[in-house]
């Protein structure tokens, strides 16, 4: 690459790398030409390894994580370029990396999470940077013997401040990767006109008034140049100006899209000298305010959000890499993904802690689509060291992850860890060991008060741990902090029908494992004769502990099993994901009335780092389960529900969320509930008013149960003209299902018509599971008597097949 004369700032970026193992003599070009790149796609690209996402290659491919890699990479600087600064900014090497530039040693990496900036001076001609990455599978001389949650994948990650997943999880590979995860640049800059290195952006926002103070800071490098910031929202220009605080009105606060508009203004810092900006940068930000409301109650505390002064229950999902290999990422891909948390109707994602502080791309639609975050601080599962050396790092990564992220409004909260808290109560750590305390509860919440503002701060909110409750109670209390609550799968393996036990405050991770669609199997499974469900490589693409067990348990105890080959397992599987996750939404919304109960809930987890079996809502194909769209279904801003504490009675009620103002004078509601016999008849209609509050829980009543009636229970609204419109449907169904047989034989009957897929029955269907090549809006919905469901579909989309159970129709 050629770099010519510039006044203005010029950022020169490696690019086209060749590696080599550090003991060969040759090197070989990466497969892309881009500038990131890492050692597994490069080795495959290659042919030196097999694809270690397929078949069981993960086992053939584990001594590339003990290898020491070298890259290198080139640019051509012509003669005559000014060349009075110059800084290689290194923006994230994965990880233990010596840096070498003309073969000199200019810098030594050793977290992933960092930019590290080194001066330097480069030649005229051809500038040729060399780095070698250091084997991280292995640790010596440990200083301690650190306490993992994940035994099996052993703990010297703890001590390397890199994506803790590449050394395993229970839904992903060993794949200890390295390379240029982020990319290298070489930035030249006139000393005299300096450059601009970001802005720093504070706002003190009234919301009663809609009113903010604007505090705005550039940080530059040299020069004299002077700073002009124009703000615009839309076309519209708010002020351009080289003053640093600003008074606003009207202003067009930020909401998560439950509750409003996402309003995003953009803020242009130029640096002008001599009357020419030599030097512009812009960003989008967004007026909001948060509060987590931990409040008193009889029993603990509450614990939920507050935005803008509306009180916001949470549906969301928990996010992980979206694959080993981080640099065959794209924008599309995140885009893509982050359009499926708003079509689920979910309003928050939480970043995990054993994975990356994600690209900007994922903030970015985050802010556009007004999706709430919840950031982790990368630490998960373990017992991590506190000795200065690593919380010197730690606090720089720190420092700089929050900086980045301060401009996005949709990052609301941080949390210490993932489950390091829960670790040091399942193996009584004592307080003298656990080591990260320090950084957990001294300096991630004195950064954030550095750079957010203190405790006076309404833009942000911080939680030593994810879960975490108090310094003297399990990190896993039901009635103070936040729960992943385990006790369903995990735990004491309770059946799912007893979820309305678990329910805590906030629960920040629940989940039910499922097989992925066939289309995953078939892709990453090159032996046709192993596509059944208990083959050694569908078994290899499942990493939970005791999953054959458990998933078993399950399904035998919950949906009768008629085949065995594994389309039937995939849809077993799946019905039963569904269905966990509809008891476990029911519950959580239940207790979302005037004492707020609980804040709202987050499953574990929305997508899949590669071909596998786990707990995700989508796999590595981006096909959505079944569960997703029962989540999607009880994630609706009004939904009418009911809980069974026990065989006789169903609790019923009606639950809101969001802005929406369902109590107007010009609307009455009522419940109508039909009473099916086990031929889809109709036995009895039972109709009644009911209240319908906002942003709250109503109690309906109780309806008696009949272990041989299926309840259709319809919620309807009457508005002027006594026009009657359906609001919501709750279908209860008697437990187990395995347990019930629809007579008759009525086949669901299917149509696409004027794009539309048209799907109807003469019986009462539990669980229809529509097979096509695109993404449906609704799916693995129960249908009624001769009611049409009707799903917008694409012209192009083929209908494979339509699976459904009569209960357990044979």
């Amino acid at each position: 690459m050629l770099l010519t004369t510039s006044t203005m700032p010029t950022a020169l970026t490696f690019d086209n790398w060749h590696f080599k193992r550090s003991t060969d003599t040759g090197w070989t070009k990466s497969h892309t030409n881009s500038a990131v790149t890492e050692i597994f796609p490069d080795l495959v690209n290659s042919g030196d390894i097999p694809d270690p996402l397929s078949d069981c290659n993960e086992a053939l491919v584990s001594f590339v994580g003990r290898t020491e890699w070298w890259y290198k990479a080139s640019i051509t600087v012509e003669p005559g370029l000014r060349l009075e600064r110059c800084e290689l900014v290194i923006n994230g090497l994965d990880t233990d990396c010596d840096v070498l530039l003309n073969n000199e040693h200019i810098a030594h990496t050793k977290n992933m999470f960092r930019r590290y900036s080194v001066e330097v001076q480069p030649l005229e001609g051809i500038n040729t940077l060399l780095l070698k990455f250091h084997p991280v599978d292995h640790i010596k001389d440990k200083p301690f013997e650190p306490i993992t949650l994940l035994p099996e994948f052993g703990n010297d990650r703890m001590f390397v401040r890199k994506a803790q997943y590449h050394y395993g999880w229970d839904w992903g590979p060993r794949l200890i990767t390295c390379g240029v995860y982020k990319p290298v640049e070489l930035v030249l800059w006139d000393e005299e006109t300096g450059k601009l290195d970001g802005v720093d952006v504070s706002y003190r926002l009234d919301v009663e008034t809609k009113s903010a103070e604007l505090e705005l800071q550039a940080i530059t490098k040299g020069g004299n140049a002077n700073v002009v910031y124009t703000l615009k929202f839309g076309d519209r220009t708010i002020f351009k100006s080289p003053e640093s605080t600003h008074q606003l009105s009207d202003i067009k606060m930020w909401f998560p899209f439950t509750h409003g508009d996402p309003n995003l203004y953009t803020l242009t810092t130029d640096l002008i000298f001599n009357g020419k900006i030599v030097d512009s940068l812009e960003q989008r930000l967004g007026f909001r305010q948060v509060e987590l409301v931990q409040s008193s109650l009889d029993t603990g505390s509450t614990f939920y959000f507050r935005v803008n002064g509306l009180d916001t229950y949470v549906n969301g999902c928990n996010w992980i890499p979206a694959s080993p290999f981080l640099t065959t990422l794209t924008r599309q891909q995140y885009k893509d993904w982050i359009s499926l948390l708003k079509d689920g109707n979910q309003n928050m994602v939480r970043v995990w802690g054993g994975g990356i502080y994600e690209y900007d791309w994922f903030y970015q639609e985050c802010d556009s689509l007004g999706i709430l975050v919840w950031q982790d601080f990368m630490f998960a599962c373990g017992q991590y060291p506190g000795d200065d050396e690593f919380v010197a790092n730690v606090r720089v990564e720190a420092e700089q992850n929050v900086q980045r992220l301060k401009k996005h409004p949709s990052v609301v909260i941080y949390a210490g860890n993932n489950e390091d808290y829960q670790t040091r109560d399942e193996y009584k750590i004592p307080r003298d060991q656990f080591y990260a305390r320090k950084i957990y509860e001294e300096v991630l919440p004195q950064v954030l008060a550095d750079i957010y503002g203190g405790e006076e701060s309404t833009t942000i909110a911080y939680i030593p741990g994810s879960p975490y409750s108090n310094d003297t109670l399990p990190a896993d209390d039901l009635t103070i902090g936040d729960v992943h609550q385990w006790n369903v799968w995990h735990g004491k393996e309770l059946p799912y029908q007893q979820w309305f036990k678990l329910v805590g405050r906030f629960v920040s991770e629940f989940g039910m494992e499922a097989m992925p669609s066939y289309e995953v199997f078939t892709k990453c499974i090159t032996n046709k004769d192993e596509l059944y469900p208990q083959s050694k490589t569908v078994e290899y693409h499942n990493k939970a502990q005791g999953f054959a067990r458990k998933l078993s348990y399950y399904v035998y105890a919950n949906v009768r099993i008629l085949e065995n080959d594994l389309s039937s397992w995939i849809y077993a599987t799946q019905l039963v994901q569904s269905e966990c996750m509809a008891f476990a939404l029911l519950a959580a919304r239940h207790r979302w009335g005037k004492n707020r109960l609980c804040g709202g809930q987050l499953v574990w987890q929305l997508n899949d780092v590669y071909p596998v079996t786990s707990w995700s809502l989508f796999d590595s194909c981006r096909v959505p389960k079944l569960g997703y769209y029962s989540v999607k279904r009880l994630s609706e801003p009004c939904i009418i529900g009911g809980e069974a504490f026990d065989d006789n009675v169903l609790n019923l009620f009606i639950s809101t969320s969001g802005a929406q103002n369902y109590a107007s004078d010009d609307a009455s509601y009522f419940v109508q509930v039909d009473y099916y016999d086990m031929a889809s008849v109709i036995v009895k209609t039972e109709r009644f008013p009911v209240t319908v509050a906002n942003n709250s829980t109503v109690e309906c009543g109780c309806l008696a149960l009949d272990e041989h009636l299926i309840l259709c229970i319809t919620l309807h609204r009457i508005s002027t003209g006594n026009t009657s419109a359906t609001v919501n449907r709750y279908i209860h169904w008697p437990q187990p299902l395995k347990h019930y047989t629809l007579s008759g034989d009525a086949p669901v009957e299917y149509v696409v018509k004027d794009g539309y897929l048209e799907l109807k029955s003469r019986v009462l269907v539990k669980g229809v599971f529509v097979q096509c090549d695109g993404y449906l809006q609704d799916n693995g919905f129960d249908l009624v008597p001769n009611e049409t469901k009707r799903l917008k579909v694409d012209t192009s989309t083929t209908i494979s097949r339509v699976l459904g159970t009569y209960v357990n129709a044979t």
